[in-house]
C-alpha cells in the first residue's frame, strides 16, 4: 500500500483485495476513522498490532491470506460485525 494513503486520515474505505500484497503496515493504525478495511485475496502473512488503533471499523474482511493467526488488537474493535 503506498505510503501517501496512511496520511489520508478521514478515509472511511479502504478496499485493497486483489493485490497481492505480503505485508499491512503499521501505518494502518493511522487511519482512526476507517470504516471498512478490505484486504482479501492477497498474500498477507500477519497483521500489524497497530490494527488495533482502528476502532471505527465495522467491516473487516482478510480472507485469503497467508495468516498464520489474528492479533489480539482486534478484541479491541468492539463495532466489528
Amino acid at each position: 500500500i503506498p505510503d501517501k494513503v496512511f496520511n489520508l486520515t478521514t478515509l472511511q474505505i479502504l478496499n485493497c483485495s486483489n493485490n497481492q500484497i505480503t505485508v499491512l503496515q503499521k501505518e494502518i493504525g493511522n487511519l482512526v476513522l476507517l470504516h471498512e478495511l478490505n484486504c482479501l485475496n492477497n498474500k498477507l502473512r500477519l497483521l500489524p498490532d497497530e490494527i488495533g488503533n482502528l476502532s471505527q471499523l465495522y467491516l473487516f474482511d482478510c480472507a485469503n491470506n497467508n495468516l498464520a493467526y489474528l492479533p489480539n488488537q482486534l478484541t479491541q474493535l468492539k463495532n466489528l460485525r
